[in-house]
């Protein structure tokens, strides 16, 4: 049966890129294709990624700080 297929974008760590793309290919579910990292929408979240990361962290340590593990 041939299926449409879904364009997808993942976003990885670059440690963890070559692991992770090829654990995809070895699965045969997608087709992977390299593209380059630029755009307006992009840069946009480039942009915000700052003061969302400092929002996860302080989440962070507030969850441990009510669990009595208080961590930085």
């Amino acid at each position: 049966m041939i299926v449409a297929m879904k364009k997808v974008y993942l976003i990885l760590l670059d440690s963890e890129r070559e692991k992770s793309l090829q654990k995809l290919k070895d699965l045969g579910v997608v087709h992977l294709e390299d593209c380059a990292g630029t755009s307006e929408t992009l840069e946009a979240l480039k942009d915000k990624r700052g003061p969302v990361e400092q929002g996860c962290y302080r989440f962070i340590r507030h969850i441990h700080q009510k669990a009595g593990n208080p961590r930085r």
